[in-house]
């Protein structure tokens, strides 16, 4: 028992470190709300191009893909990410931009 506990222990601890290590967490970590950080799943299984947004206490937020836009433009896309945020925050910025 305590042998597949330490491989479990060992396994949870190198998918923690590997987590963290990834660039597109590091904007994760900002989200405060459980809501926002089920929109961050969405968003990061969404298709290309799209961008996120987040108020400064991270509380609320707003993404866009390219099906949020007519023209599918990253400019756009920021534009309707930044508009989904201020509907319930202030203070939005975009956190993140994944062209592909």
């Amino acid at each position: 028992m305590a042998r597949k506990f330490k491989r479990f222990l060992t396994f949870f601890i190198v998918s923690i470190v590997s987590i963290v290590e990834t660039p597109d967490m590091a904007s994760a970590a900002e989200i405060k709300s459980p809501g926002c950080k089920g929109l961050w799943v969405e968003y990061t299984e969404g298709p290309f191009p799209k961008a996120f947004a987040l108020s400064q206490d991270g509380r609320q937020c707003g993404y866009a893909t390219s099906r949020s836009c007519a023209t599918g433009s990253l400019n756009c896309i920021k534009v309707v990410a930044l508009e989904y945020c201020k509907e319930s925050g202030d203070g939005c910025r975009v956190i993140q931009v994944k062209e592909n």
